[in-house]
């Protein structure tokens, strides 16, 4: 959702999941956007303020079951690092990356600031 008060065009979205201690060391897993009906390609939208879109993603490849059991027991993590982009009303392109740790115990990503780069 657009929950600024921003217009944004050219918006792309790029998430990857990491296996490791942070976000930066691990085993990578990029993930692709699925368009569709439900879904359209993001890149070539206009998201006026407050409008809501669907974009859907899919891996190219999947973690082992080793990976998923260290997550599962918390002797490494699942990080999701997730590239934002988009134009806005002043033609000026904006970036932002946000980072998310898997919590095992709640079945949810929630914040992960030591990664954070100002």
């Amino acid at each position: 959702m657009n929950g600024g008060k921003t217009p944004a065009w050219h918006l792309s979205v790029v998430p990857h999941l990491t296996v490791g201690d942070s976000p930066e060391k691990g085993t990578w897993l990029t993930l692709n956007a699925v368009h569709d009906r439900e879904c359209p390609d993001a890149e070539n939208t206009f998201y006026p303020f407050g409008a809501e879109k669907c974009i859907k993603y899919e891996g190219r490849d999947e973690f082992g079951g080793a990976e998923i059991e260290a997550i599962r027991s918390q002797t490494t993590s699942l990080f999701l690092i997730v590239e934002i982009g988009y134009t806005d009303m002043r033609n000026i392109r904006q970036t932002r990356t946000l980072y998310r740790r898997f919590n095992p115990l709640t079945d949810r990503f929630g914040d992960y600031l030591a990664g954070i780069r100002a």
